[in-house]
């Protein structure tokens, strides 16, 4: 699909922003009118999890959905350090700029919530109001599984050996895809719902994945912190966590919430780290309630 792609049969149009060191950002808006609603994928994935709540939120709002740089449809890095928490903030602000929107309101899944926390913390003024949703604020690594110090020694390892078969890793990986094994190790681990959809499309996106780009990412998420940016944020904030997510725990989202200003916390009971995916009614029902009352009231 080439930059400047109208497909609205399907529901969007499709167009490519330029980053000052000239990589190209792909996104997608959903809608015609409205304000503007900006969802930030998590680390390794596309935007599979945002599709069905920006086809639905649609009617009344401006979605956008984008690909960081080295994942999806968007530009591989000529350098995989280049992906970085801060980094990912500032191609977020040139969404914003392509796409007209002044101010926006941020949602972000698991590592956009820190995309998000470090845009308000670079351009406050951009920020209409934050939806983290199944993310934490800072050193996410630490909340893996509830065992920081194997989350650690595990993610050191990947930052030290991705880089050198990033080549392998996908070959190893997409003959299990393909027979949906690892699909479902992770629906047998608990890792997402048993009865979830099928996500075919976010294990697929795994298997494309460079890995030394996805090393890069753990690295930034070994040291990202915002939690002194929590308490200076002054615009209406949902915070979403689900009871069930073993990368980030409920705790994280009761604490993220007890350190913003107003905040509103929901906790998405019987759900995992993709129960953004997993409840799309309920979480777009608790996203549109939220944006009525505390966003756009009239």
């Amino acid at each position: 699909m080439s930059p400047g792609d109208d497909r609205r049969e399907l529901g969007y149009s499709q167009n490519v922003a330029t980053t000052p060191d000239d990589l190209g950002l792909t996104y997608r808006i959903y809608g015609e009118a409205g304000p503007f609603l900006v969802c930030t994928n998590g680390l390794g994935v596309s935007t599979f999890f945002w599709e069905g709540f920006a086809r639905e939120l649609s009617r009344d709002y401006r979605v956008v959905v984008w690909d960081f740089v080295g994942h999806g449809r968007s530009s591989d890095p000529p350098d995989p350090s280049r992906a970085t928490i801060p980094a990912f903030a500032a191609d977020l602000r040139t969404i914003l700029d392509a796409v007209g929107a002044e101010r926006a309101v941020l949602l972000g899944h698991s590592l956009g919530a820190q995309v998000d926390f470090e845009l308000y913390a670079q351009s406050p003024e951009r920020v209409l109001a934050l939806v983290p949703t199944l993310g934490t604020y800072g050193k996410a690594i630490e909340s893996f599984f509830g065992m920081p110090r194997v989350a650690r020694l595990f993610a050191n390892l990947g930052i030290a050996g991705l880089p050198r078969t990033h080549r392998l890793v996908p070959a190893l990986m997409n003959p299990l895809i393909r027979t949906t094994l690892v699909e479902r190790g992770a629906r047998l681990l608990r890792i997402v719902d048993p009865k979830a959809p099928s996500m075919a499309g976010y294990f697929e996106h795994l298997g494309r994945l460079d890995y030394r780009v996805f090393a890069s990412l753990l690295s930034s998420l070994m040291t990202h912190d915002a939690t002194n940016v929590l308490p200076t944020i002054r615009v209406p904030t949902l915070v979403v966590g689900a009871d069930r997510d073993r990368f980030v725990p409920p705790k994280v989202a009761e604490t993220m919430a007890s350190l913003i200003p107003g905040a509103e916390l929901e906790i998405l009971t019987r759900g995992t780290h993709a129960a953004l995916f997993e409840q799309s009614a309920r979480y777009e029902a608790r996203v549109r309630r939220f944006l009525s009352e505390r966003v756009f009231r009239e």
